[in-house]
């Protein structure tokens, strides 16, 4: 049994929820201002159309301009932890985006562009395949983000 389980057992599924939110928040506290980071990654970005993602803070966090699945109910996961999965498409490559809740997922638009914000990008290689996995941290509508461009 995974200590996520155990947890759940003894507090509750909304004990659990609580401290991954916290984690989460935590995270994004040491981020700062999420658009003056996505600004900070715009030129790593733009140089990058086959994989627009940028490392930025010394690698602790990425932006990537990613797009959602036209279908996204059918890319939407729950995983065997109790997080959420939904697989975007960052350039040319698939992402996988983990959340604590489907909330946090489902609020991305099927069909639209996105900025996110992730703690580290991870990525490994099956067969010759490379797989890339992050955990969410802030997303906004690429049409929202236009409005702090000045």
């Amino acid at each position: 049994m995974s200590s996520i389980e155990v947890l759940k057992k003894l507090f509750g599924e909304e004990y659990i929820m609580k401290i991954i939110e916290a984690r989460r928040t935590g995270r994004l506290a040491l981020l700062g201002d999420p658009i003056a980071a996505i600004k900070e990654a715009l030129d790593t970005i733009r140089e990058r159309p086959d994989f627009p993602a940028a490392e930025i803070q010394g690698g602790k966090f990425t932006v990537m301009l990613v797009e959602v699945p036209i279908n996204k109910e059918v890319f939407i996961k729950q995983t065997s932890t109790g997080n959420w999965k939904l697989g975007v498409l960052c350039g040319g490559q698939w992402v996988s985006l983990f959340a604590p809740d489907f909330d946090s997922l489902n609020e991305l638009e099927s069909g639209e562009m996105y900025f996110v914000i992730t703690d580290k990008l991870r990525k490994r290689e099956v067969n010759g395949v490379e797989f890339f996995s992050a955990n969410l941290l802030y997303s906004i509508k690429l049409s929202d983000f236009e409005k702090h461009l000045s």
